[in-house]
């Protein structure tokens, strides 16, 4: 059986698991980052809504939920967006993003239970530390918070913040077999990633369904030609667009097989 990938100008890549070995410092960098990000995160939401409760303003209200929502929104879209450019572009030899980025991403087809390995700072450490610039620059810039424009720009962007932070954790919980029962009801109700509907995504040739937060977006974006939209452009300013030719949920003894299969025993979910 032969476990090699290819690209679409018939070069070749093997199927190779890059490690990423994180050190005592990188772990600690991680959890600093999780720790600022949630610590920002509270700032901001409390004096949202202390500014909104002391207005006692029905436009603020309605702008601090439009714009919690919005930002939940705008975190699956992100998150389609980095999925699709890491599956879709750039090599393993990438500098840079090659063994940190792109590998995962790569690997993940042919081994999607492999997300399911990492610890909790492990899994969200990188995406916090993302949200900490977008943060901490609401944090020092003077908002007036009782003004409806200015509060919709500092919650939407902190809410598309908290998505991105847990995008990895409900991605993770997409490919758990026994998850929390609270995460599958919430899974069930799509409020978050469902297993059934990333699996849409694990399907040969791998390239749609690539939003993995919540997946709202990806009906929409797949009936507009967005990512062929993505991909044209790409190639267009000289990306070299990647393809997978192995279907790995096809592949007898393969995770992603296993996963497959296992997916279709629990059907019932």
């Amino acid at each position: 059986m032969s476990t090699a990938l290819s690209t679409d100008t018939s070069s070749v890549e093997p199927q190779v698991h890059v490690e990423f070995r994180r050190t005592l410092g990188h772990y600690a960098f991680e959890a600093f980052g999780i720790l600022g990000a949630a610590t920002c995160v509270g700032v901001l939401l409390w004096r949202s809504a202390s500014a909104v409760g002391h207005a006692g303003d029905s436009v603020l209200m309605a702008t601090f939920i439009v714009a919690i929502l919005s930002g939940y929104v705008l975190a699956d879209f992100a998150s389609g967006v980095v999925h699709f450019l890491f599956d879709r572009f750039f090599s393993l030899e990438t500098p840079l993003l090659g063994a940190s980025f792109v590998a995962p991403f790569r690997m993940h087809h042919s081994d999607p239970k492999d997300i399911t390995k990492h610890g909790f700072i492990e899994t969200n450490g990188n995406n916090s530390l993302a949200t900490m610039p977008f943060l901490l620059a609401l944090i020092v810039l003077p908002f007036d918070y009782t003004s409806a424009w200015q509060l919709f720009i500092v919650v939407i962007i902190t809410s598309a913040a908290v998505g991105t932070f847990l995008t990895n954790q409900f991605h993770k919980w997409a490919h758990s077999d026994h998850p929390p029962v609270v995460v599958m009801w919430l899974q069930d109700h799509h409020v978050i990633l469902p297993r059934k509907h990333h699996q849409l995504h694990h399907s040969h040739p791998y390239d749609t369904h690539y939003c993995i937060t919540t997946g709202w977006l990806n009906e929409i974006l797949n009936r507009i030609g967005f990512w062929r939209a993505l991909e044209r452009a790409g190639v267009a300013i000289g990306l070299r667009l990647y393809t997978e030719r192995t279907p790995w949920e096809q592949v007898p003894g393969s995770p992603a097989y296993a996963e497959r299969k296992h997916m279709a025993l629990t059907s019932g979910r």
